[in-house]
């Protein structure tokens, strides 16, 4: 199997287990989050935030309907 290239970032996890087990990574940018190697590597999984795709609350949950045109009762 290939390998995806990663992308520019560091692994700021000191110990290595295996390629499924979470360790801690920055991006580029500085935001931080824990993924697996797998995934970066045979996924090509990267920074959440980078790429659009993180968990919001409910207040930004909120702020996205509105703003697609939800009426107030339908995100209450």
């Amino acid at each position: 199997m290939r390998s995806l290239p990663v992308p520019p970032g560091k692994c700021l996890s000191t110990e290595y287990v295996n390629s499924t087990t979470p360790m801690l990574r920055r991006c580029g940018k500085g935001h931080e989050w824990s993924t697996t190697l797998y995934l970066i590597k045979n996924k090509g999984k990267w920074c959440s935030q980078c790429s659009g795709n993180f968990p919001c609350g409910l207040s930004e949950a909120k702020e996205i309907a509105h703003s697609k045109g939800a009426s107030a009762d339908q995100i209450s």
